[in-house]
């Protein structure tokens, strides 16, 4: 159990990154976690590691004031890193329906890390900690989650969180390709957290109208069950025109937002 949940130990098998060692695959983690801490947050890599420290240890990690507005008043500022990373594959690489379903394949030792974490990932902490606000910001302020008390949002957070970005990159940055070459991009829109909010309640308006389509209905009716339509159906194609069409619906308020943020830049 202790090995599984710490993802530093990550042992050699078979399906390990190739050509790199166990030293290469941290430094990933190792510097996420020292620049998340200059950011005052603690990147828990090994599970349980932030409970043993000491009291005044644990209080050195107050947090950023801009990013705290994300998080919920008794947040401790610790970032799981295995939470993170899901927000990750489900936002930045589009694929939240993996994130979902198989959260373990994108760890160390799990079969799809590789396809994150190699030579193409800066090791940037925006990549990590940018997704992990959106996903908590979705629980404290819109009800996903299991604390929601909707009965769809609840299974829900990790794909708000990827149509969050589909937003944001394809219509109000107009990313090109790889949402991670943008993620410097980001920061102006984070640190103003009045325009950020309003493009996080945008989506939710969005996903809110996509749960309530009746084209969706048929595709939950399908699944069987909410949770296999969240970790099979939802980003397949039939789903995915459906996103788009209600995002296009929205165009004048997202024509207003691009307008702002284009004035950060």
């Amino acid at each position: 159990e202790q090995e599984q949940n710490n993802i530093t130990k990550y042992r050699n098998s078979q399906n390990s990154v190739r050509g790199k060692d166990l030293v290469s695959l941290m430094d990933f983690h190792k510097s996420i976690k020292s620049q998340l801490k200059n950011c005052g947050y603690f990147y828990e890599i090994q599970a349980g590691s932030f409970d043993t420290k000491t009291k005044s240890k644990q209080l050195e990690y107050g947090g950023d004031i801009a990013y705290n507005n994300y998080l919920p008043d008794n947040h401790k500022k610790v970032i799981v890193a295995k939470d993170a990373i899901q927000s990750l594959v489900a936002g930045i690489e589009q694929r939240p329906t993996e994130a979902y379903s198989s959260p373990a394949q994108f760890l160390p030792r799990g079969s799809k890390y590789d396809q994150i974490f190699n030579d193409n990932l800066k090791d940037d902490y925006r990549i990590i900690l940018y997704p992990y606000l959106v996903k908590e910001f979705a629980k404290k302020s819109l009800k996903y989650g299991k604390q929601g008390g909707h009965k769809t949002k609840r299974y829900a957070t990790l794909f708000f969180v990827a149509v969050y970005f589909r937003i944001l990159h394809k219509k109000i940055l107009e990313s090109k390709g790889d949402f991670k070459s943008d993620i410097r991009k980001l920061e102006p829109i984070f640190h103003s957290f009045k325009l950020n909010s309003r493009i996080l309640k945008l989506s939710d308006v969005i996903v809110t109208k996509f749960l309530e389509d009746t084209v969706v209905d048929d595709e939950i009716e399908l699944a069987n069950t909410k949770h296999n339509f969240f970790s099979q159906h939802v980003w397949n194609d039939t789903m995915l025109r459906v996103i788009d069409k209600k995002i296009r619906q929205e165009e004048d308020e997202i024509m207003a937002l691009k307008k702002i943020a284009n004035n950060l830049f």
